[in-house]
C-alpha cells in the first residue's frame, strides 16, 4: 500500500491523482446529498442514439461554418454526452490513473521521455475502455433525457437560434428538451426567411437529402 501512495504522487502520476481526488470528492458530495448527478452535465453527442437520422446536438458542436467540431464528435462517440458527464469522468479518471501508474512503472525506464509519451496512448485506451464500460448504461439515460424519438417529434417544435439562420448555409437551433438540456438541430431557413441569433424559429419540415431541418420566424 505504500508503494501505491508513492507511486501515486510521483511527478509522472499526479495529475491523474488529484483528477481522480476530485472525482471522489464529487461522489462524496454526492452521497452526503450537497450535489447531484447532474450538477455538472452536459451533452456534446453529435448523433442521439434513437431513430432521428438528423443531428441532433446537445451542445455547440456546429461551428460558424455550418460543421460539427470534429472535437466533439469524437468524445461522442466514446460515449460522452450519451451518459451525465461525471459518470464518463469518473471512468476516465479511473482508467487514466491505472494506465499511468502501470506504464510508468513497467516502462518508464525502458523509453526516453516516457511520460510525455504515453499520453496519447494512455488517454486513447481509457477512451476506450470508458466507451466499453458506459455503453450498458446508456439505455438507463436515453429515454429519460430525450423526448424525441424521431424526426416528427421535432417538427413544429419552437426554439432559438443560436446563430444566424439563413437559407444560404446550414446553421443551429436549440429546442427545450423538458427532460434536460436543450437539443440542438442543423437547421436552414426557408427560402428568402431568415432568423436572427436569439430569436425564436419554428420548425417546419425535415430535408433527408441534407440531413437538416426547415425552419421559418416565429413571433410569440
Amino acid at each position: 500500500m505504500g508503494e501505491l501512495f508513492q507511486a501515486a504522487f510521483m511527478t509522472a502520476n499526479l495529475f491523474y491523482t488529484i483528477l481522480l481526488i476530485i472525482v471522489f470528492i464529487y461522489w462524496l458530495t454526492v452521497f452526503i446529498g450537497v450535489l447531484d448527478l447532474g450538477s455538472f452535465d452536459f451533452d456534446v453527442d453529435t448523433d442521439v442514439d434513437v431513430d432521428i437520422d438528423a443531428d441532433v446536438d446537445t451542445d455547440t458542436d456546429v461551428d460558424a461554418e455550418g460543421g460539427l467540431n470534429p472535437a466533439l464528435a469524437f468524445l461522442a462517440f466514446f460515449n460522452l454526452g450519451k451518459v451525465p458527464f461525471m459518470i464518463f469522468l469518473s471512468f476516465l479518471s479511473l482508467f487514466l490513473w491505472v494506465g499511468s501508474l502501470l506504464g510508468n512503472y513497467y516502462l518508464g525506464d525502458k523509453i526516453p521521455m516516457f511520460v510525455f509519451a504515453w499520453v496519447v496512448p494512455n488517454l486513447l485506451l481509457s477512451l476506450s475502455l470508458t466507451k466499453f464500460c458506459t455503453a450498458p448504461l446508456k439505455s438507463l439515460f436515453e429515454d429519460e433525457e430525450n423526448e424525441f424519438k424521431t424526426n416528427q417529434d421535432i417538427i413544429g417544435r419552437i426554439g432559438m437560434a443560436t446563430l444566424q439562420i439563413d437559407d444560404e448555409r446550414i446553421s443551429q437551433l436549440s429546442i427545450p428538451n423538458q427532460h434536460g438540456s436543450p437539443l440542438l438541430v442543423r437547421a436552414k431557413a426557408t427560402e428568402g426567411k431568415e432568423v436572427l441569433k436569439g430569436y425564436q424559429a419554428l420548425v417546419i419540415h425535415y430535408e433527408e437529402e441534407g440531413n437538416y431541418f426547415l425552419v421559418e420566424p416565429f413571433i410569440d
